[in-house]
């Protein structure tokens, strides 16, 4: 017996939609974020690092990383850092910063990708800073390859 119109136009259809899933990965690509930690600070620092899609409605789906970061420190010849290329899509975030060993410590920043509009790799830094003095607490930092 041939295939009905309808088993016919299902199987075209599945086809069709096989074939154009596979172009959404060349012309429709992502560009994806990288994260730099940097530690400029003469002492091991705890990071607590929270990345909010701006766009979400409730918290729990807003929450696309939250994770502690071990820094660390700059021995004076090299900087203590942490790399996570390509770690997330890169989006509008709000991102908290906070130092688990230095609890007064924290800040916020909003993430613009792609600011310059090529298409082009993200990259945010987040970076920690004691004043010249050295007697006040650390701080943190941010830093965007592109704006």
């Amino acid at each position: 017996m041939p295939p009905s119109r309808r088993d016919a136009l299902l199987s075209v259809g599945g086809l069709g939609t096989t074939l154009l899933s596979g172009c959404n990965g060349i012309f429709g690509r992502k560009s994806r974020l990288s994260l730099t930690l940097l530690n400029f600070d003469d002492e091991r620092h705890y990071l607590g690092l929270e990345l909010l899609e701006a766009d979400a409605s409730e918290y729990d789906e807003a929450v696309a990383l939250n994770e502690e970061f071990e820094l660390p420190p700059d021995d004076g010849e090299s900087v203590g850092s942490v790399e996570k290329p390509d770690l997330l899509e890169s989006r509008k975030y709000l991102v908290r910063a906070s130092l688990a060993d230095v609890e007064s410590v924290r800040d916020t920043y909003h993430f613009y990708p792609d600011c310059r509009g090529d298409g082009d790799q993200d990259e945010l830094y987040v970076e920690i800073h004691r004043p010249d003095d050295g007697d006040d607490e650390p701080y943190v930092g941010f830093q965007q390859n592109r704006c």
